[in-house]
């Protein structure tokens, strides 16, 4: 069996065993809902039908690359058993990238996430689920080549967060995951802060690597995706 497709197995067995413990379980269950606002860089590869660009936008890029970013993440856990769903959405758009000094790229993004955790203790958990990545994409070059396309595709991924901090007011966290299946690979890291005034109300502050090398049919896709982002956290 293929590594993407053990990956995918993976990713289902854990969340199969999350989910079994988690209808046994009668511990009180916590919620909590988080819009973010978030900024993000693009490097990497885009091809379409033969078409490419090479995309080196940085952070001193945001202002023009960057037309809007939101996300919204909803989270429920118990003492040792959690799930969580997050949607994305990002509408990029860039010129004058990479060596041809006249090509425009142009990105509509949806990415989500969902899956099912479990929490050794209150430093240490794991995590599994799907991450799925809806692209609609124009590039431009020159006066007279452009093409489109709008590949979607699914992952399986398999994590682990380390949360150092854990106090009534204050959350330090670093958290990973490796996954695969339409995907050749992609991968996540993300570290972040966040103080609670109240049991009710939070912000977060973080920030995001998000790597994927996906191609099919002509499309490839072969980007880091960092940012900043600020999150408010209602709990109840």
């Amino acid at each position: 069996m293929s590594a993407p497709h053990s990956l995918v197995r993976l990713a289902v067995i854990c969340a199969a065993l999350l989910f079994s413990r988690a209808s046994l379980a009668q511990d009180r269950w916590s919620y909590e809902l988080i819009p973010f606002v978030w900024t993000s860089a693009l490097n990497g590869q885009q091809a379409i039908h033969g078409i490419s660009t090479d995309v080196d936008a940085s952070f001193t890029d945001l202002l023009e690359v960057l037309n809007f970013g939101a996300s919204l993440r909803f989270a429920a856990h118990s003492d040792s058993l959690g799930w969580y769903a997050e949607l994305n959405y990002a509408d990029l758009e860039a010129e004058d990238l990479g060596p041809l000094g006249n090509s425009e790229l142009r990105v509509t993004q949806i990415i989500g996430d969902a899956g099912l955790s479990y929490a050794f203790n209150d430093a240490l958990a794991v995590y599994g689920g799907v991450r799925y990545q809806d692209l609609d994409n124009e590039i431009f070059v020159g006066n007279n080549l452009s093409a489109s396309d709008n590949p979607s595709w699914v992952d399986g991924v398999v994590g682990v967060q380390w949360t150092p901090v854990a106090s009534q007011n204050w959350l330090l966290w670093l958290r990973g995951d490796v996954g695969a299946g339409s995907s050749d690979l992609v991968w996540l890291m993300e570290t972040g802060f966040g103080y609670s005034w109240t049991e009710a109300y939070a912000v977060y502050f973080a920030y995001r690597l998000l790597d994927t090398d996906y191609s099919k049919d002509g499309f490839v896709y072969d980007m880091q995706q960092s940012g900043l982002a600020l999150g408010f956290g209602f709990r109840f």
